[in-house]
């Protein structure tokens, strides 16, 4: 809806590069690849349908330590990998 309102191209100090998706926390390897083949199927039309003269708008990100390989599979460009890096947090 926000951008099929295009209120976004008001927004004269924020450039949108892509679309960033969390897939659900679960072992279910068949959802989380149904979700970020969503997540991919959504960053392909808003390319199309609103940013098609912005060739800076090529982000796709989705995937995490636990699920990286699967959303590379699935298009990703940018992963986010800290609890490989970091290791675990503790709260």
């Amino acid at each position: 809806a926000f951008l099929q309102s295009e209120d976004w191209r008001g927004l004269t100090h924020v450039e949108l590069r892509g679309i960033m998706c969390m897939a659900s926390f679960t072992d279910d390897v068949n959802l989380i690849r149904r979700e970020f083949t969503r997540a991919h199927d959504f960053f392909h039309w808003a390319r199309q349908m609103c940013f098609s003269t912005s060739p800076e708008f090529n982000i796709c990100s989705w995937g995490m330590t636990h699920d990286y390989p699967l959303a590379l599979e699935c298009g990703s460009n940018m992963v986010r990998i800290g609890t490989q890096i970091f290791g675990e947090r503790e709260y």
